[in-house]
């Protein structure tokens, strides 16, 4: 197994991930994300979600999970937090 690999998220490069990736969960944590694996593998991307335009991560054999992909599959930033659309109807208080 050895040690955890750790990758720094740069703008514009594409992040060399294990061939686990496309099995990979992908979990949002402030601005980390880290993808977690079969066999407790753990890489964790640091700053991912502080930049701009977060890079594409690559697995073996050449497969790509987009920024956008990645992003999508870690869930939203307040999990949980919904914005209402419309203005709720005012309901008459019953007296």
């Amino acid at each position: 197994m050895g040690g955890t690999q750790v990758l720094q998220a740069v703008p514009g490069e594409l992040l060399a991930a294990k061939a686990w990736l496309l099995n990979a969960d992908f979990i949002r944590s402030g601005p980390d994300l880290p993808l977690i694996g079969a066999a407790s593998g753990k890489i964790p991307v640091r700053d991912f979600f502080d930049l701009e335009s977060p890079p594409d991560l690559t697995a073996g054999g050449g497969a790509v999970v987009s920024a956008e992909l990645a992003a999508k599959l870690a869930g939203p930033a307040a999990p949980g937090h919904y914005a209402q659309a419309t203005k709720a109807p005012r309901l008459p208080i019953p007296t």
